[in-house]
């Protein structure tokens, strides 16, 4: 095991939660393009200024205490400036749909998303 890779489980995730090996990897390039990752994009305003939410599958671990595997992530950036304004990851699909659709839908609304909302379970 590689010092940096979680004790106990694996690094290296598919979309549906089973784990790529190392020889997964060699043989599935698939795994690391950006197009097969994206979840979800969308362009949004919000108070008068334009933001993209992006939901993208990590492939790497980032869970890096107790708890499962955290695979997704949804990210809202001010539309031309790459610099994250927001971040939340998840463990499934499902849970990264979930909280992709409510931070669009928030926004849209002009309002904040609550990080603590039930449609961000994680």
């Amino acid at each position: 095991m590689n010092e940096i890779e979680p004790k106990g489980r694996g690094m290296y995730y598919r979309r549906d939660g089973t784990e790529i090996t190392r020889d997964d990897r060699l043989l599935d390039p698939a795994s690391w393009d950006n197009d097969s990752r994206r979840v979800g994009l969308d362009e949004v305003t919000f108070r008068g200024e334009t933001f993209n939410v992006s939901t993208v599958h990590l492939v790497i671990n980032h869970q890096y205490g107790d708890g499962p595997p955290l695979l997704f992530e949804t990210m809202i950036f001010a539309k031309g400036d790459w610099a994250d304004l927001f971040m939340l990851r998840y463990s499934t699909e499902e849970q990264a749909l979930a909280g992709h659709k409510y931070i669009v839908d928030t926004l849209r609304r002009n309002e904040l998303p609550d990080p603590n909302h039930p449609a961000l379970e994680r």
